[in-house]
């Protein structure tokens, strides 16, 4: 029995020995099997508040800090943490609050059909609703009591009916301010009419008539008492326009603020419909959009486009903009018909200008490739024409877009850069072909792209892009295993290469490649080559490195600004984007208006400090052997949906007013006006005339100057 004990322990040991490394607690200096490291090094203010929570007097605390800002990676074991899969710590103090245990509730048998009274819904105004109850505020989410500091957790003394009585208390009182509309059925709304506005007298329920207007509801009965005899007419909104124009607040909102926020039309329609919601016809809303949601986009499009440019010059000053440049396409390939291009500033990431092309445009004569260049040209010319001082454009390696730039007087004298991401992708897809034909090569495939990468990071200055280049081509020397060589044809300004001493394999051999190209390697005397120069592996490489589309690209790349922001805006305007498969031209420059304002005001939230880091996550980035991290920022404000809203009445007003206009017969263009402006230029022109003549009449004591 003791044999099989000590055979179970040997083996139980030998287990261990293979299994991977426990890392100690930093506070109980224990091995642990899972650790954590955390708060990250990034974060000194919660690094803080966690060894607060140790419940150390002050010299004890004083000694915890200095220790763990000695350690490296300190971790922590799961005794430190509320639960295994929390990263809430534990608080140690005796004031602490323990949160109540989370418990189980059973789940409701009934179906959620059930619970819905079958009847259609309205939407009506808050403030005439009659019911303060009928406007009830959204329940906050569990994200945003995470971000108050607080634990939701059920009573453990009170009934499933009891707490959705205490969660609705608690909305009314956190409640700051009431939403414009509720939602009311119309079997709930008929309550309200029970006895007469004007005398208080009951009313037959079965003499009330309501009618639907979109959204609107409008109530009418007749009050049967002797003495008031009232025909009362409730509605149910508030009208927005003049003349033939108005209409219901609800039912003008509605499809701006859809068109505003990226809501297909088809999808608010099926929203409505499930839910037997009332609200204006499809075509009705498209009609809103064309005639006044458009003209009050572009009025605040062109406002918030002379704040973004005012900012980025201020913040420029006299050295000038470094502006990306890129174009997207409604569709991929040769079929897109329409297209457009964002300049946006690399410093404050502020889009400065957007044109929007389609292929039937003069100059472009139906060839979709022709898009990108002409927006190009345009959007830079109309950032000079108001006398922007653009110092750099960088952007991809279209050959046309730079052609037009090139020739065109107004923008020749602009320096023009390549973003690098660009540069490297025709490379890497040659070293994929070469690598499918030669296997061998596979090995030195990602370290290539990683030296590549920190040369190119390493030599900002445009005065050591030569030195650059060579670094780059000395690759070739380094799978040779020649680290040291003399000055050739190839090679003038790069002798060696600038990694450090070279690593000792398992089996005693020399690594030929440096696995980053500049981290320091253990010495050894024997040299040892990998690729012989003559071989085709090494031809195949040598051809690429030395292409001359690659030493052009390489030594007009920029270092310091990219395109990656423009990426990221055509990635948003996808939510702008129409889900059909062509529209209109107009229809997609108001849907690239959009989208310019949407990036703008996070761009501006960022620049205040006013979005902050709710949560990150962590990216393995395939191009390139490192880790970067994705980070979450809270929502923007987004005031200007609130401002077309706004401007969208007063188009509206407008609209109203040039109907009443064309039906009293009076001109709607500004032909009298400029009429009558003329005419008074004319008459202070021939005024000064007169008066310079009779001046001059007298001196040579003439008679009438009408004679």
């Amino acid at each position: 029995m003791i044999e099989l004990i000590n055979e179970s322990i040997f083996n139980d040991n030998k287990f261990r020995m293979s299994e991977p490394r426990q890392k100690k607690c930093f506070l109980f200096l224990e091995s642990a099997p899972q650790t954590r490291r955390f708060p990250q090094s990034s974060k000194p203010d919660e690094q803080l508040e966690w060894l607060l929570r140790q419940n150390r007097d002050e010299e004890g605390f004083q000694q915890l800090l200095n220790r763990h800002r000695t350690v490296k990676e300190p971790r922590w074991c799961l005794r430190h943490f509320t639960s295994p899969t929390d990263s809430l710590p534990t608080d140690m103090r005796p004031d602490a609050i323990t949160p109540l245990p989370l418990l189980t509730v059973l789940l409701r048998t009934s179906r959620p059909a059930d619970l819905i009274h079958q009847s259609q819904f309205s939407f009506t105004t808050g403030s005439q609703s009659g019911n303060d109850n009928s406007s009830m505020p959204p329940s906050p989410s569990f994200s945003a009591l995470d971000t108050m500091g607080s634990e939701y957790v059920y009573s453990q003394e009170t009934s499933q009916g009891e707490e959705d009585d205490e969660e609705i208390e608690e909305e009314e009182d956190a409640s700051g301010e009431r939403g414009h509309y509720a939602i009311v059925e119309d079997a709930c709304l008929l309550r309200l009419f029970k006895r007469c506005q004007e005398c208080g007298a009951g009313v037959d329920q079965s003499l009330i008539e309501i009618k639907r207007c979109g959204s609107a509801r409008i109530v009418r009965y007749d009050c049967l008492n002797p003495e008031c005899n009232a025909s009362v007419k409730w509605e149910s909104q508030e009208k927005v326009g003049s003349g033939r124009s108005r209409v219901y607040s609800a039912n003008h909102s509605i499809p701006i603020a859809a068109f505003i926020t990226g809501t297909p039309l088809p999808r608010l329609c099926d929203f409505a419909q499930v839910l037997e919601l009332e609200i204006p016809s499809d075509r009705q809303m498209r009609k809103t959009i064309r005639e006044i949601g458009s003209i009050a986009t572009e009025r605040v499009f062109d406002g918030w486009q002379e704040i973004s440019r005012e900012l980025a010059v201020n913040v420029a000053g006299d050295k000038g903009l470094q502006v990306s440049i890129d174009g997207q396409y409604d569709s991929p390939g040769h079929t897109s018909t329409n297209g457009k291009v964002t300049v946006i500033d690399c410093e404050t990431k502020l889009a400065l200008a957007g044109v929007a092309k389609s292929k039937n445009d003069p100059g472009i004569d139906g060839v979709s490739c022709r898009i990108e260049s002409e927006g190009a040209v345009e959007a830079i010319i109309e950032l000079v024409d108001r006398n922007i001082n653009i110092r750099t454009i960088v952007g991809d390696q279209n050959g046309m877009v730079n052609k037009r730039l090139r020739e065109d007087p107004k923008t020749a004298s602009i320096e023009r850069v390549f973003d690098f991401w660009h540069v490297q992708k025709p490379m890497r897809k040659e070293w994929w072909k070469i690598v499918k034909v030669n296997p061998e090569l596979t090995p030195i495939y990602q370290q290539f792209f990683n030296h590549l990468y920190y040369v190119h990071n390493k030599y900002t200055e445009r005065k050591d892009r030569p030195y650059a280049l060579e670094l780059v081509r000395s690759f070739l020397m380094h799978i040779q295993g020649k680290h040291k060589w003399e000055k050739n044809d190839e090679f003038q300004l790069v002798t060696q290469c600038e990694h450090g001493r070279l690593r000792e394999k398992d089996n005693g051999d020399r690594d030929p490649q440096c696995k980053t190209g500049h981290l320091d390697k253990k010495n050894l005397d024997n040299q040892y080559t990998l690729y012989q120069a003559g071989t085709e592996e090494f031809e195949a490489v040598h051809k690429v490195l030395y292409a001359p589309r690659f030493k052009k690209a390489f030594l007009e790349a920029a270092s310091l600004i990219d395109t990656s922001i423009n990426e990221s805006y055509h990635s948003l305007s996808l939510m702008y984007a129409s889900k059909r498969f062509t529209c209109s031209p107009r229809y997609y420059k108001l849907k690239m208006q959009l989208a310019m304002l949407h990036h703008n005001s996070l761009m501006l939230d960022d620049l205040l400090e006013r979005r902050k880091e709710i949560g990150n996550t962590v990216l393995s980035r395939k191009a390139r052997v490192v880790i970067a991290i994705k980070r979450k920022r809270g929502a923007g404000t987004h005031t200007w949906r609130h401002d077309i809203l706004e401007e969208s009445i007063k188009v509206r007003i407008e609209l109203g007013n040039t109907r009443t206009m064309r039906l009293l017969g009076i001109p709607e263009d500004d032909v009298f006006d400029v009429l009558n402006a003329w005419w008074e230029e004319k008459e202070a022109q021939w005024g000064l005339e007169m008066e310079w003549i009779e001046e001059e009449s007298d001196e040579e004591g003439a008679g009438d100057i009408y004679d």
